[in-house]
């Protein structure tokens, strides 16, 4: 596994994706014991949408990734399992500035309401839970009404229809988008989103870097809402 970081070292899309890899959360219950196997390609897409990648070179992406850790005698399927912690905290520890430059870099060319919607979940996302961690459609919604409810209360604007925030938060980097399968059925297969460890840092001080508007007239934007519902 180091002779692959070695590898990677100077290639940051590779480097993200070999995290993501490790990042899987299935666990060792439903893929080894049950015979099940986490499928990867998630980590495709969002290279894709995240570095501004054709399909093609997605592909190439995600082959190369694939075929480095076979190269080495790990199972591209369940090998996470083994090496997942090894490669998060060395990622971390030796790229993870690298990375956290490279997520502000997107961040920085990001319209204003996309960097408000991240500044928002920087702040919100571990007392409130609000991304689907799963893909039950009623949950989604649920969890899209309250962001959006909250967006609206925090800058006097609802979200834009063509920013979701999940592909917001995915392409700046916030968010990766894996598969989880459940340890009772190999059929059951969700969507999680997980935030990289390495971007801990820049997220707990995400004020540093978004400056933020005027506060809103509250009390203007709970007139017009009670209005509304009446």
């Amino acid at each position: 596994m180091e002779k692959i970081l070695d590898q990677f070292e100077n290639d940051i899309m590779m480097l993200d994706a070999l995290y993501q890899w490790a990042s899987n959360p299935t666990s060792p219950t439903a893929a080894l014991t049950r015979g099940c196997s986490a499928n990867h390609e998630l980590i495709k897409n969002t290279i894709k949408n995240r570095y501004n990648l054709d399909s093609d070179k997605a592909e190439e992406v995600y082959n190369r990734l694939t075929q480095e850790i076979e190269n080495e005698g790990i199972d591209f399927a369940t090998g996470y399992l083994e090496w997942a912690d090894h490669i998060k905290e060395r990622i971390t520890e030796k790229y993870g500035e690298v990375l956290r430059e490279k997520t502000l870099e997107r961040l920085n060319r990001t319209s204003h309401e996309e960097k408000y919607i991240a500044w928002l979940y920087c702040k919100v996302k571990e007392e409130y839970g609000l991304f689907p961690r799963d893909n039950d459609i009623d949950f989604f919604r649920d969890s899209m009404d309250k962001f959006d409810a909250l967006f609206t209360a925090t800058f006097n604007s609802l979200t834009d229809q063509t920013h979701n925030p999940i592909n917001v938060l995915k392409g700046i980097g916030f968010i990766n988008e894996l598969q989880w399968i459940a340890s009772n059925d190999c059929k059951k297969r969700n969507n999680l989103y997980i935030s990289p460890k390495y971007l801990e840092p820049l997220a707990s001080e995400i004020d540093k870097y978004i400056p933020l508007p005027e506060l809103p007239n509250y009390e203007r934007y709970i007139d017009a809402l009670y209005d509304t519902k009446k």
